[in-house]
């Protein structure tokens, strides 16, 4: 957008690396709108039309290319499956709105922001506006997108920034000074030798592991053992399970489910509507159920008739149907 030119072709490349590794290309594929527009914004009058035609071209480009996955053109349907969960996407960490109850490094830079817009009279162009709004609104609704803010809005904000404050003129190098690229070299030194002592001192000092949370392994272990086949897990439990090659009632991955399947799974396990409960098990032919220890899902199960309690731990309790209770229970811990 500084140059005024359109972006190289050669890129098209990452966008679908990129569409391969993480749902996040979506946001590339959404910043080209805005960055298109700064660039033919400040282009001569007389090349406006020209590059306006190569950057709609590089963003048709851009959006074949996140499509060359496996899943082709549903790829971006993901995002929709994602942004359509309604009610769910309140109960999902990452997707929750931002909480200021108590002060966070996000609402800082917020507020630094808007003081130092007052106090300065920034002033910016009208899609540069545009991507601050867009990248806060995001940030706000949900917390996964503060890490954009932090990344983007710099970026956004470096030239205006860049001639709010001139640098004052340098004189010419005399034959004693290093040049200016040996000067980058030392710096890109430093942050290496800085990235790596600091790496190195964290992990001597914390020691990385599954969270037992997450991680019934116990449990698992005796599902396997009576060779269960079809076990109602619960949510965090999923890529444990998975890990295990055991297959899931429900994961992490909530677009894939729906909206209507996750929250009859909540409310029927969470206490909200217990009716539910049973009416999924048997739905779904289930043989055993594998729950959180702290959720109020395995004292309904306590209380309903035709499953008992097998195993329970601070992690995790097992149920199963009294019919298919062939083999003797495993005391509870």
């Amino acid at each position: 957008a500084s140059r005024r030119s359109a972006p190289s072709w050669t890129w098209l490349p990452l966008m679908a690396l990129w569409a391969n590794l993480h749902g996040g290309f979506v946001l590339g594929l959404a910043l080209i709108g805005p960055i298109s527009l700064e660039a033919v914004e400040h282009a001569e009058k007389g090349r406006r039309l020209a590059l306006f035609m190569r950057w709609v071209l590089f963003g048709i480009g851009a959006l074949i290319a996140s499509c060359c996955t496996p899943y082709g053109w549903r790829t971006l349907q993901g995002a929709t499956n994602i942004l359509s969960l309604g009610e769910l996407l309140t109960l999902i960490v990452e997707w929750m709105p931002a909480n200021f109850a108590t002060f966070t490094p996000f609402e800082g830079a917020l507020l630094a922001l808007i003081a130092f817009g007052y106090y300065r009279g920034l002033v910016l162009s009208a899609p540069r506006i545009f991507l601050i709004l867009f990248l806060t609104w995001s940030a706000l609704s949900h917390v996964r997108s503060i890490d954009a803010f932090a990344f983007l809005v710099p970026l956004v904000l470096a030239k205006p920034l860049g001639e709010m404050f001139p640098q004052p003129a340098l004189e010419p190098a005399g034959a004693d000074s290093w040049p200016g690229r040996y000067v980058t070299a030392l710096g890109a030194l430093m942050i290496v030798a800085a990235s790596w002592t600091s790496t190195s001192l964290y992990l001597g000092h914390h020691r990385f592991t599954f969270t037992t949370t997450q991680t019934p392994v116990a449990a698992v272990d005796l599902l396997e053992q009576r060779k269960v086949q079809r076990v109602f897990n619960a949510y965090q439990f999923g890529g444990y399970l998975i890990s295990r090659n055991i297959p899931v009632f429900v994961d992490g991955r909530a677009e894939l489910y729906g909206e209507k399947f996750i929250m009859d799974f909540f409310k029927a396990t969470e206490g909200k509507k217990p009716e539910l409960l049973p009416r999924l098990l048997d739905e779904h032919k289930i043989d055993a159920t594998l729950l959180g220890a702290d959720a109020p899902g395995p004292q309904i199960l306590d209380q309903l008739k035709g499953w008992k309690r097998i195993y329970a731990d601070d992690i995790a309790v097992i149920h199963v149907r009294d019919a298919a209770d062939g083999a003797t229970a495993a005391p509870s811990k």
